[in-house]
């Protein structure tokens, strides 16, 4: 078997293994693809037949509305909607009522599925057009935080637990403490995020897994009220804050004990 043989033969077994079915959701199976939003959530494609041999595959709206609470409004913007229209029409891809779709034959799927996939990636990273996109910039911020202090870190590291669920932690610190960051570009994303971190959390303490959670919140952010960060509290070992620099150093310096 050649070099190459085996690349194809690991990526193959790369997107087979991160490929999920999860489901029924309001008539639609819901697929979990390996590909992610900026944010490192992953893309989902939701199917369902229409008949006719037929199958409708869409995200219901979830790039546009990811990209909106990042701070990339398409509403009264041409250029931004020229833009969109630009990435779906070269792959195929209909855009409809703020969703993203395509329609196939089951022999057509999984082209189908691919195509709709590239265009829903490259439009999420229109993201990084916007100036604001504060969690890449607080992701940055952190990165340089513990560099610069010489704390051991890993970045965007891949948490799979005994339970067989997976997630992506920002980083993870001095080997035992798996550390999440809390930014926003609204108040609905800061408490989507609140509750993500705490389901990824909640798996942890589920599988006894003896790693430290941290939490580290960017308080300089308005809307991190005491009702977003309310889920947090259950299941993270330490909530820290940007702004309290030296606590955060203090903790995070600290050998965890696993």
């Amino acid at each position: 078997m050649t070099l190459c043989d085996q690349a194809i033969q690991q990526l193959n077994a790369y997107f087979t293994d991160d490929m999920e079915c999860l489901g029924v959701d309001s008539g639609y199976e819901v697929v979990r693809t390996p590909f992610m939003y900026p944010d490192r959530d992953h893309i989902e494609l939701f199917i369902r037949e229409i008949g006719d041999d037929q199958i409708l595959v869409s995200d219901l709206g979830q790039t546009v509305l990811k990209l909106s609470e990042y701070g990339f409004i398409l509403r009264n913007s041409p250029r931004r909607r020229a833009m969109v229209f630009q990435i779906t029409s070269s792959l195929g891809v209909r855009f409809e009522n703020g969703s993203l779709l395509v329609t196939s034959s089951l022999d057509e799927a999984g082209t189908r599925m691919w195509q709709l996939v590239m265009a829903l990636q490259r439009l999420a990273d229109l993201v990084f057009t916007v100036g604001s996109y504060v969690r890449a910039t607080f992701g940055d911020q952190f990165e340089n935080f513990v560099a610069e202090r010489g704390i051991r870190y890993r970045r965007g590291v891949q948490i799979e637990l005994p339970t067989s669920y997976r997630f992506t932690a920002d980083f993870t610190v001095n080997g035992g403490k798996v550390v999440q960051l809390l930014a926003a570009g609204s108040i609905g994303y800061a408490r989507e995020r609140a509750n993500k971190v705490y389901v990824d959390f909640s798996e942890m303490a589920i599988a006894a897994d003896r790693r430290i959670r941290v939490a580290v919140i960017d308080d300089s952010q308005s809307w991190w009220s005491e009702d977003a960060q309310f889920p947090l509290g259950h299941q993270t070992d330490r909530v820290l804050y940007w702004g309290n620099k030296s606590e955060l150093e203090r903790v995070l310096l600290q050998e965890a004990s696993i």
